[in-house]
């Protein structure tokens, strides 16, 4: 521009000189007309002054104005065909073209903005060192740290890893940042009050020509509710194989304590003694722990019916205050009008009793116990986010206290078997895994809530059934004393149980076939069809079942009185109605149930 001013001041003076000369040659011209040669340069560059420098200055100002920003400044000049003309036109041309270009880079500002906050992930650039240089706006709803935390502090990052995170997070972050491989990992970052969020970072190093790092562009996600579901999942996919381990155990152990209680009370009806009393109670107490494995792990005998949980809390409530002491309020929240649920009477009353105990040893310096009910619909999405619950109507009894609660440490293992905080000889660690095996076996979930100092609450969602189910009791013929006649044909795979079984069957009067597998059985059973009265039988067996042995004999003799035995009490096949032993007996209650069916036996027709 200055060059401009310059060559157009250069021609006005040579304009000037141009103009003088005539007024040189005509010196000694008249006075008028030296004096007119003399002012007509003047008045020439006078007017050049006001035509021409004033346009430039015009137009100079306008340059200013557009590069300090201002997209509204014009030359306002008339597009004539001389210089000016063209250099005003390129000038409000340049201002146009500056104008579109803002209005694009805003559009595209705004659309950048949109998508950096509508995003589910908290953008961000960093420096080698980790170092946050920007965050978006979701890093502060997500962590609830303002942004400026994170960029004015290079160690913000570094100081909210999770301790139990940061070390293998800082290293896989330097060898990113030195490797040839993007960042990319899982860790916890602490949020403000102290709350831990899972996150997903993936990072992509910007490196130089000679391929340092420059800087760090990635973004974190949430991924806090899908960890709690692995771990949901783990935890019930943890459950359910001990609770398979819990089943197997428990029938063998079954099986010895059926020979150990069996014989031993043989014995004592012959020669009682207080060694040999001691010895069935021993079994009889270990008999009551394995019945506990079986509630664990869904394999107890249950016979459902439906309830009203609130009748059932009412009916318990005395029992209750005596069990958790006087020091323990109990208080109860009962949801009128809720529906009915399909489980056995005893089971829930033995989770309310559970439950009722684990919140009195967790308030030693007393508290307070509610009990509460209502009815609870869950949806897809409800059962997406906790697994082993199911969609539908349900019902739901808590119970909670206000007593020591639990750390995470503690929750993630409350329903294994045998675990437990309470002192030693204070408690089998059994409890809450009835109460767990109890809700599973009727198609519910449990949800608990605690945490230390705040107390803790069990939430258990039973499916809810019609309002008006039909009653499924049956009337059961009475008991009566053991027939002391019959011939009974014993099946079961373990020796010692078949032979204890057939010893006090003999022992009281009756004639007794063994087998110790299907084939056998079945065999024997064709062998004597018209002779046996009854048939007892294990369920499991080496060659198949005893639902097997039921099925073959039961198609020539339809009448044929069964006794199911098994150390393990829920099958596939067995249903509610079939009669049932579970080991480990005694023998009273072998003699009664094997009396009670012999005498329900039609009389058989003589054979031909």
């Amino acid at each position: 521009m200055g060059r401009l001013f310059s060559n157009l001041r250069l021609r006005l003076v040579l304009v000037i000189a141009a103009s003088s000369l005539p007024a040189l040659l005509l010196i000694r011209a008249p006075l008028s007309l030296a004096l007119v040669a003399f002012l007509a340069p003047v008045v020439a560059w006078l007017l050049g002054e006001l035509l021409l420098v004033r346009r430039i200055r015009r137009l100079a100002n306008v340059a200013r104005r557009l590069t300090s920003g201002d997209t509204g400044a014009r030359s306002r000049e008339a597009y004539d065909r001389g210089e000016l003309g063209q250099l005003a036109r390129a000038f409000d041309d340049m201002a146009d073209f500056l104008v579109r270009r803002e209005r694009k880079l805003r559009e595209a500002e705004t659309r950048f903005r949109t998508l950096v906050e509508e995003v589910p992930a908290a953008i961000y650039v960093a420096g080698p060192d980790g170092a946050r240089l920007y965050v978006s706006p979701q890093t502060e709803r997500l962590f609830g740290h303002p942004a400026n935390a994170w960029t004015s502090n290079a160690g913000f990052w570094r100081e909210h890893l999770h301790s139990e995170d940061a070390e293998r997070v800082r290293a896989e972050f330097e060898r990113s940042v030195r490797g040839p491989h993007p960042f990319a990992s899982e860790y916890r970052v602490m949020a403000a009050g102290g709350r831990p969020i899972w996150c997903r970072d993936t990072g992509v190093p910007i490196r130089d020509e000679q391929g340092q790092t420059r800087y760090v562009r990635g973004f974190l996600v949430d991924i806090t509710e899908r960890k709690q579901l692995e771990q949901e999942f783990l935890q019930a996919q943890k459950m359910d194989a001990v609770g398979r381990l819990a089943s197997g155990i428990a029938h063998d152990f079954n099986n010895f304590l059926t020979v150990i209680l069996g014989y031993g009370q043989l014995l004592m009806s012959s020669s009682p003694s207080t060694e040999l009393r001691e010895i069935c109670n021993a079994a009889q107490t270990a008999a009551e722990l394995t019945r506990q494995l079986l509630a664990f792990s869904r394999k107890q005998v249950a016979r459902p019916s439906p309830i009203h949980l609130n009748e059932t809390v009412e009916r318990m409530k005395n029992m209750l205050q005596r069990t958790i002491g006087d020091d323990v309020a109990l208080v109860t929240s009962l949801a009128p009008d809720i529906g009915r649920i399909l489980a056995d009477p005893h089971h829930i009353e033995q989770v309310l009793m559970n439950l009722a105990i684990n919140a009195r040893d967790a308030m030693p310096r007393g508290g307070s116990v509610c009990i509460e009910t209502a009815d609870a619909d869950f949806d897809e999405t409800y059962v997406r986010m906790h697994p082993g619950a199911r969609p539908g109507p349900h019902v739901m009894l808590a119970v909670s206290d206000t007593g020591c609660g639990m750390d995470p440490a503690t929750l993630a293992r409350l329903f294994e078997p045998f675990f437990t905080t309470k002192e030693k000889g204070k408690g089998t660690g059994l409890g809450l895994s009835v109460v767990y095996g109890i809700v599973r076996q009727s198609d519910g979930h449990i949800i608990v809530k605690s945490a230390p100092d705040q107390g803790t609450a069990f939430r258990l969602f039973f499916p809810r059934i019609a309002p008006d189910p039909p009653d499924s009791d049956t009337p059961r013929p009475p008991s009566t004393p053991a027939q002391k006649s019959g011939t009974i044909l014993v099946v079961d795979d373990e020796d010692s149980v078949r032979l204890l079984v057939a010893t006090v069957l003999r022992q009281h009067g009756y004639s007794v076939l063994e087998a110790r597998d299907v084939t056998t059985a079945i065999a024997s059973g064709r062998q004597h069809a018209d002779q046996i009265d009854l048939l007892i039988t294990d369920l499991v067996l080496p060659d198949g079942g005893g639902l097997d042995v039921v099925r073959a004999l039961s198609a020539d003799r339809p009448d044929l009185r069964v006794l199911h035995l098994s150390g393990c009490s829920v099958h596939s096949g067995l249903t509610p109605e079939m009669p049932f032993l579970e080991k480990p007996f005694t023998r009273e209650t072998l003699l009664r149930k094997v009396g009670d069916l012999i005498e329900a036996t039609p009389p058989k027709t003589p054979a031909s």
